[in-house]
């Protein structure tokens, strides 16, 4: 799966984004050959201004790449340790309310952790604020083997 990193940054007076980086602001992006017969040119400044800022745009790209390629793996990681987190938080849910003899929970927790309710099969579940909420949304989200609401 490949990762894209957005490098557009600035707005215009329409509020549309002006890309940084390649092919922005009307300059063109130089091909392989191009870039390096320019990445070779000794006298900056006897350069035309487009194909200065060619070349700066080459030097930036040249630059951002690995970190385009860090940020993408800390992404990942980012999303591993999340999920990870997620994961020992439910499981920490239901040591502990498996030990509890009656479970009591509101009604929009209860929507939320519909899992994990079910996966307690409690016999008594005490919902509060069930009554401003349709008697089929608490329903749908107990387990079948609970009695008593």
């Amino acid at each position: 799966e490949e990762r894209l990193v957005e490098d557009t940054c600035r707005l215009d007076a329409e509020g549309e984004h002006v890309p940084l980086a390649r092919g922005g602001g009307g300059v063109p992006w130089l091909d392989a050959a191009a870039e390096e017969a320019l990445a070779e040119e000794d006298e900056l400044w006897g350069l035309d201004p487009t194909a200065r800022e060619q070349l700066c745009r080459l030097w930036m790209a040249k630059l951002q790449e690995p970190l385009h390629a860090e940020l993408a793996q800390l992404c990942d990681e980012h999303e591993k340790l999340v999920k990870d987190k997620s994961h020992l938080e439910r499981s920490l849910q239901h040591d502990v309310l498996g030990k509890a003899a009656l479970v009591g929970i509101t009604a929009p927790a209860l929507g939320k952790l519909a899992s994990l309710v079910g996966a307690l099969e409690p016999d008594v579940v005490l919902v509060d604020d069930a009554s401003e909420v349709l008697e089929s949304h608490v329903l749908v989200s107990l387990a079948p083997t609970t009695r008593h609401l």
